[in-house]
């Protein structure tokens, strides 16, 4: 199972210095108030295994306050035991394995997946339709092989198109990008589909999943009229497109929608839409694990909408998950009910303290 089994923080946020021993365990808890540092914990392990952080993109906002630099080490157990490095230097992130310095970030992204899901969790389901194909994508990135290459050559062929529509290209000048953008543009949505298929068979063989959601189904919502070649209708509108300057298909403006007893769940409440949330993680997360990539799942502020029986029903959803779980959490939320392979921690500024689990 890929799991961290060491962390140290230096300067990073609210913790001068800090050191976490883990060893072989599968759930890590942080409890501690608010501001103690809980998130910070968790943004350091994101930013060393995404190379970004999910709270901000000023490097200088990671390292403490009077401090000119930070540093992040993680021993991390993949098919080997792997030390991974992270310095901050003001406009500067630096990242290293196993000792070498500068090695792309892809390299550490495919290897230990990572997922933070935060108290905003529930936009899986209502936010825009961007988060919602990030959410596919995600996964296809970790189980389809060619995904990524497919990706990068449709987004190239989308821009240069979009560039000449916008600037006044004529149409034959035009047509290798619209090739290119029809011909990768649906091998993407390929891709797409097939996530939300496997998706579908996951959670329907869940029976708690059939009981709180009856019927829910993802249904997939196209970026061009389903049944049709994108080659052809890209053809068939480009008139209008030069009219507005922009590609009006593909997969770009491909959607999905969670469908509960026949209606949309953004319907549902927000800590109905924050569970659903949940459970579509974990069966994305599962297909990660079949492709042997079982994620790292970083949970931040879980039960924020939550009741405390909607609480651990997420928490039943996401113990079937292979990979390391982190949940932080506040002390008056009491026991949880965890299972073996469990370490909690106390966590103010700078300083944790292991606890009985």
């Amino acid at each position: 199972m890929p799991r961290l089994e060491r962390l140290e923080i230096d300067r990073f946020r609210c913790h001068t210095h800090l050191q976490m021993e883990l060893g072989e365990c599968a759930w890590v808890l942080l409890e501690g108030s608010n501001g103690a540092g809980k998130t910070s914990i968790l943004e350091a392990i994101f930013t060393v295994l995404r190379g970004k952080s999910f709270r901000t993109r000023r490097i200088l906002d990671q390292i403490a306050q009077g401090e000119e630099e930070a540093q992040v080490l993680i021993w991390a157990q993949s098919e080997r035991l792997h030390q991974l490095g992270l310095s901050l230097r003001s406009t500067r992130r630096l990242q290293h394995v196993d000792g070498k310095i500068g090695v792309a970030v892809a390299e550490i992204i495919t290897s230990l997946p990572t997922l933070y899901l935060g108290a905003k969790s529930y936009e899986l389901i209502s936010a825009s339709p961007t988060y919602r194909r990030q959410f596919l994508d995600w996964g296809a990135f970790h189980v389809e092989p060619s995904f990524i290459q497919i990706w990068r050559r449709w987004r190239r062929a989308h821009r240069q198109r979009n560039r000449g529509l916008r600037t006044g290209v004529n149409s034959p000048a035009l047509s290798p990008w619209t090739v290119a953008m029809a011909e990768y543009g649906q091998i993407l949505t390929q891709f797409r589909v097939r996530q939300v298929e496997r998706i579908n068979q996951i959670l329907s063989a869940h029976e708690e999943w059939r009981a709180i959601f009856s019927g829910g189904k993802i249904q997939y919502k196209q970026g061009w009229e389903q049944g049709s070649d994108l080659l052809s209708v890209l053809e068939y509108i480009g008139k209008r497109e030069e009219k507005l300057g922009q590609s009006l298909a593909g997969p770009h403006l491909d959607d999905w929608v969670l469908m509960v007893e026949g209606k949309e769940a953004r319907n549902l409440s927000r800590g109905q839409q924050k569970l659903a949330g949940m459970w579509l993680w974990r069966a994305q997360c599962q297909l990660l694990s079949e492709a042997g990539r079982a994620p790292i799942l970083l949970l931040d502020d879980l039960v924020a909408d939550l009741d405390r029986t909607a609480w651990r029903q997420a928490l039943r959803a996401l113990s079937g998950v292979a990979g390391q779980i982190w949940v932080s959490f506040l002390p008056e939320l009491g026991e949880f009910p965890l299972w073996e392979g469990c370490k909690r921690f106390h966590v103010e500024p700078g300083k944790v303290i292991m606890v009985a689990c």
